[in-house]
Order: structure tokens, then sequence, then C-alpha cells
């Protein structure tokens, strides 16, 4: 369709309409203008779009972006990016963003930026500066970075088990073939020279055995208690433990067993402490401590064993004057199999300390230590009691 008009001394004016030549009028909304096209671009784009100014406020964003943050756009625009950026991506957000102040684009540089749930996403961005604008596209690659994260996880236990099971090879090698070596000497002496020992002679043999056989024992024992603990098989029978008559009791029935002079101080400035703990693998932790303070502590050990409650945790501390531990390989004392350098020619096997600790932490509870080479060793259990108290 044509239309003509005309004015007086003018020239005609023509204007087509039709399905190959379309009339946009002034003010009218042509979809394909640039600001239209980019709309429709920010739309349906699966990228998270933007355009920032050169100080940090978003002027534009795409659709993606209320997927992801959770926020509708309304709520994000005119703000500036940093309300939203991790406190910990701060500085190096700032640093970028200097970057393409400087008119320098930036490619694959990762942040993370806080959702409406109070949660964290990570992003990653590739800018770049035209003029006073800032062009930016992002991704959510938090998934990913999960995914890295696990596998980090997974390859670092992956290395600490095969560190373990190096150790055990090497432990393996050594204190299973000792006494495996004093047995069969003992059995080989008692074949062999049966019918010309006294029976003083083959009592020797034969206590010799069964102290060698109870030295294998416990340690397969305590190999099989470490791995069901790592495996999580391994869960406390919990029952109510009064801690001042348990810790007199342990002490009691060492004494009682102990073959040598050993003086063993308890104290204790609080009556009435309440546990909730497996009693025997209690018993255990502290015979270990108490056990550990007196081999390492010779030829005079002095123990001391102290009881109270310190924010609502019973705080249980085993002191000794022995040996001490090396500065350089403290923080290496509660793994597997491992043995002081200061410790050689003193019999154990590098178990004990890493299952005490274990068994701590199976109970919701801690255990640390000071040490001073030549002076002694304080280890300082705490357990939660059962009911708050306050110390008296």
């Amino acid at each position: 369709m044509f239309e003509c008009s005309s004015a007086a001394n003018e020239d005609y004016e023509v204007h087509a309409t039709g399905s190959n030549a379309p009339v946009y009028p002034e003010g009218s909304n042509n979809p394909h203008s640039p600001d239209n096209e980019l709309e429709n671009f920010f739309n349906i784009s699966l990228e998270l779009l933007c355009i920032v100014t050169t100080d940090g406020y978003f002027l534009k964003m795409s659709k993606e972006w209320e997927n992801v943050l959770g926020y509708p756009i309304s709520e994000l625009l005119h703000k500036s990016i940093y309300d939203f950026i991790h406190p910990d991506d701060m500085e190096p957000t700032r640093m970028e963003v200097q970057s393409l102040q400087a008119n320098h684009p930036v490619t694959r540089f990762v942040n993370r930026y806080r959702n409406r749930n109070g949660g964290y996403r990570y992003l990653e961005w590739n800018s770049v500066p035209t003029g006073q604008r800032i062009f930016a596209a992002a991704r959510d690659i938090t998934d990913r970075v999960h995914l890295h994260q696990s596998l980090e996880q997974s390859i670092k236990k992956e290395k600490e088990l095969n560190e373990l099971m190096s150790r055990v090879v090497s432990m393996a090698s050594h204190e299973f073939r000792t006494p495996l070596t004093s047995i069969l000497m003992s059995t080989e002496n008692l074949r062999s020279y049966w019918s010309r020992m006294n029976v003083q002679q083959i009592d020797t043999k034969l206590a010799n055995i069964h102290s060698q056989i109870s030295h294998l024992t416990a340690l397969v024992n305590n190999v099989l208690q470490i791995s069901r603990i790592q495996e999580g098989k391994l869960s406390p029978q919990l029952s109510t433990v009064e801690m001042v008559g348990f810790c007199r009791s342990v002490i009691d029935n060492f004494l009682a067993d102990s073959k040598q002079n050993t003086s063993i101080g308890f104290t204790c400035t609080t009556s009435g402490i309440n546990i909730h703990a497996d009693e025997i693998m209690l018993r255990q932790v502290l015979v270990n401590l108490i056990s550990n303070a007196v081999k390492y502590s010779q030829p005079h050990p002095e123990i001391q064993v102290d009881l109270t409650v310190r924010n609502e945790q019973a705080v249980l501390t085993i002191r000794d004057n022995g040996i001490g531990i090396p500065e350089n390989e403290k923080k290496e004392i509660f793994q597997p199999f491992y043995r002081a350098s200061n410790v050689r020619g003193i019999e154990g096997h590098g178990l004990g300390l890493n299952i005490v600790k274990e068994t701590i932490e199976l109970h919701n509870g801690t255990i640390r230590f000071e040490s001073v080479q030549h002076q002694g060793t304080t280890f300082i259990v705490q357990l939660p009691v059962v009911h708050p108290m306050n110390n008296q």
C-alpha cells in the first residue's frame, strides 16, 4: 500500500508499507534495533552476562542471574558487586577491577558470590573494559569446584593410606619378625635339648614363648582396632562413668600389676564428675597414657594424674618426668606406627597414642600435650561432662 501527500511548493513524500517493508513510527519497538537485540540476547543466554560501571555497580544483567543467585534482577541492579562477594575474595576482586580500569581484559578469574540463601557460588569470569563500562560474562562453576575439592580429598586420603600401608609393611617386617624369631629359637631349643633341660630351664623357654605370643596378639589387636576405627566400625557403648572413682580404680590396678617401684599421684579438685563413655575404651586410654608415662620416665618414674572440671569439660591431666618429645617430631606423635627418635631401645609399636586420640575423638573429646625434651611430657584429655558444672 502506498500513501502520498503534498503541500504547496513541496515535493511528494511517499511512505510504503507491506510485508517486505515494515514501518516503525517514531517511538515504536523495533526488534532489530541494537537495544532490543541486546535485550533478547541477555534474556536467552545461559551465561551470567552483565554490564558494570568501572567502580563496580551493576547496570544490566541477564536473566540467568536469577537462577544462579536467587535474587530478582531488580534487587541486583545498581548494587555494588562488593555487596555480594565473599570476604576472602574482596581483595583479589579489587585487584582485577583495577586491571580492568587500566584497560586490561581479565580472563578466567574466579570468586564467590553470595546467593539468597546465604551460601556462596563459585563464578568464573571473562571481562573486557569499554570506556566507562565493563562487559563481563561469568559461569557458575560451583559443582566443578566441589568435584575438584572432593577429588583432591580422595587423592590426599589415598596418599595417606599408601603411606600408612608402607609403615605397616615396614613395621610388620620388624615387629612381627622379632617375636617370631624368638618363638622359633625357643621351640628349636626345646626340641633339641629337651632331654638335657631341667624344669626351670623348660619353664623359662615356655614363658618366653608365651610372652612373645602375647606381644604379637597385642600388636594384631591394636592394628585391627585402628582399622575398625578408621572404617567407622567401632562404636562406643556409652554409660555414665563417675570419673573420680574410675581414675582411682585404674591407678590402683596399674600399681598392683606393676613389677617396679612406681610413684603415681592423684588429685581431684571437684567431686561427682560424670561423663558418658564406653568404660572399657576409656580404661584403655588411661592405662595407655599411664603406661607410656612410666615407660618413658625410667629409671625413677614420678607420675601425676589430675582431674578437674573446666568449661563443662572433665579435664584429665597425666604428667611425667620422662625423656620428653623432640620439638621437630611433635606434629607426628599421634600418627599410627610413628615412634620418636629418642625412644630407640624402648619397647613399643607406635600405635598406642593413635588409638588414644581416635578413641577420645569418638567420645567428642580432645587430647593435646606439652613436652620439653629431658624434662617430661603432659597429656591433657578433655571430655564433656553429663551435666554442666562449675569449678568448686
